[in-house]
């Protein structure tokens, strides 16, 4: 600058007053440059200082938010404590299988068809029946007039002048009339007795209703089956988010204790406070889930409360914390073949069609003769008086009786076809239920296919995300000792909280899986589980003593 101001001196003929007006210019600018620098400097200062401030409220409002929350969940969880009653996953088969109503409607519906059957056997047996003439046992009166025109003729005997006799006769129409009446207690039976021994249709009938009772067997059993797989499915996922809860609380309460030592170090200046907000997110980000988890057990135990045909505001928690079941020890090709053999769906298509080909037999047969043997008697018993004109002129006591025996037979020779039309429809009830059976196979095989895959990935899964988890752990453990001494930041550290977050949730689904994959695969198999088979059996039992 000094240079160039020289050079200027030399070729302008007033370089004095020039250099002072442009020196003194450029003092002034570089007064108004520091000025706003100065001015800029203390107003980010200021902002700063009043963020600072302004995020300790922010935390300090934050803390006490989460401590109120938490002080909530304590509460929650206390009275869960209190209201709820831990069972096993056996006794909550028990009571649920005890109190299913379901079970008592199919029951009745097994009872309903027993006695069809029953009635339906007993048309092989004699009927006999009373009836009578009117009136079995009282009073008759009876009335009659008899009105009658004749002609009535006289006679009379006249001389003649010879000295005979003549006969002269005359005479009209005359009107008479007589009355009667009875006056008589009666009594008057009339007995029946008929046995229809030789009947086509009947025997037809018969095993129809047998087949019906048959299918509704296994409706029962199907209704069965499927109640205890809602039971167990309720009960384990009930299960899962209890495990979930425990675990969540343990690490929030583990990264709880890891802000309050990044708060401790902001304190000592060794982090800013953009670090401890940072690990405070994720550790309101944890609490979320708590709550939302809570939110789920409350829910879970009311479905299965439900499952257990037990009012919704009891509650029920498992008393054993979510494991993983036993294993499947049935390949696919037998667990399929199983499911065919037994299956009750199937079965009972197979016995409707039955029961449909021996109605269309029963209805074919009633084109047959019927053969029975009848016999009846009769008779009755009069006593009383009569009266004719008035005047008693008899007294009634009057006996009668008559008896028969011997075959009758009753066929149907011609209806216009009215049977032959219900057994096509039967049959074409038969082919239904055929085309049903088949459908249901197809059906079963998927749902075990399905189930089976599944707990095939349920194993790897399980594999995969124990790993997992503890890979998850290990990392966070090292994260922490290296953020500790500050070989790492705070986003790797709180990467490492979400991991862990997210591989024990993942975990514990996969454990769920599993267990409710063993579940479908014993429904979809047809196999009672263990212990099971003998409850359906004293609930029958205990169904039947009621009925």
């Amino acid at each position: 600058m000094m240079g160039k101001e020289i050079t200027i001196s030399k070729n302008k003929s007033h370089s004095s007053s020039s250099v002072v007006i442009i020196g003194g210019f450029l003092v002034f600018l570089s007064s108004l440059v520091s000025i706003k620098a100065n001015a800029n400097t203390i107003t980010e200062a200021t902002i700063y200082k009043q963020s600072i401030v302004n995020i300790q409220q922010i935390t300090s409002n934050s803390n006490r938010s989460v401590n109120n929350i938490t002080n909530r969940l304590n509460k929650l969880r206390e009275r869960i404590e209190v209201q709820s009653t831990r069972k096993s996953l056996q006794e909550c088969l028990e009571i649920g299988l005890m109190q299913n109503m379901q079970l008592a409607a199919g029951y009745a519906s097994i009872q309903q068809q027993e006695f069809t059957l029953l009635a339906t056997k007993r048309q092989y047996l004699p009927t006999l029946s009373l009836s009578s003439l009117t009136p079995f046992l009282g009073k008759v009166y009876t009335y009659s007039r008899t009105d009658t025109d004749y002609y009535r003729t006289t006679s009379q005997v006249v001389p003649t002048s010879d000295g005979t006799d003549e006969v002269l006769y005359s005479g009209g129409y005359v009107n008479s009339y007589s009355t009667s009446k009875h006056d008589y207690k009666q009594f008057a039976p009339y007995i029946t007795l008929s046995w229809s021994f030789f009947q086509p249709s009947l025997w037809a009938s018969i095993q129809a209703e047998n087949a019906e009772v048959g299918q509704q067997m296994l409706v029962f059993n199907v209704t069965a089956r499927s109640a205890v797989l809602q039971i167990q499915e309720a009960y384990f996922k009930l299960q899962s988010t209890q495990r979930l809860i425990i675990a969540f609380e343990e690490i929030y309460r583990a990264n709880l204790e890891q802000v309050k030592m990044i708060e401790a170090q902001e304190r000592a200046g060794l982090v800013d406070i953009g670090s401890v907000e940072h690990a405070r997110t994720q550790l309101y980000s944890q609490l979320n889930q708590l709550i939302q988890y809570y939110q789920s057990l409350l829910q879970d135990s009311a479905s299965l409360a439900l499952a257990m045909n037990q009012p919704s505001d009891l509650m029920f928690l498992p008393s054993h914390s979510l494991e993983k079941g036993e294993p499947w020890t049935i390949g696919l090709d037998e667990t399929i073949d199983q499911a065919l053999a037994l299956r009750e769906e199937i079965k009972s298509y197979l016995q409707t069609k039955r029961a449909a080909i021996w109605n269309a037999r029963s209805a074919i047969r009633k084109y047959l003769p019927v053969l029975s043997f009848q016999g009846v008697g009769y008779g009755y018993k009069q006593k009383g008086s009569e009266y004719v004109d008035s005047e008693p002129v008899q007294d009634v006591d009057y006996l009668y009786k008559q008896a028969s025996i011997g075959i009758g037979l009753t066929w149907t020779l011609f209806d216009g076809g009215v049977y032959g039309a219900e057994a096509d429809s039967y049959m074409a009830s038969a082919k239904n239920a055929e085309y049903e059976a088949e459908y249901s196979r197809y059906t079963v095989r998927e749902q075990v296919r399905k189930s089976y895959a599944s707990y095939e990935m349920s194993i790897l899964d399980l594999l995969n995300t124990k790993d997992n988890l503890d890979a998850a752990e290990n990392s966070l453990a090292v994260n922490r000792s290296r953020f500790s001494v500050g070989l790492s930041d705070i986003t790797t550290l709180v990467q490492g909280m979400q991991l862990l977050g997210q591989a024990t949730e993942n975990h514990i689904k996969a454990l769920l899986q599993h267990n409710q994959s063993v579940a479908e695969l014993y429904r979809y198999s047809a196999i009672w589980p263990e212990g099971i088979e003998s409850l359906i059996n004293e609930r029958k039992q205990e169904l039947k003593n009621d009925m």
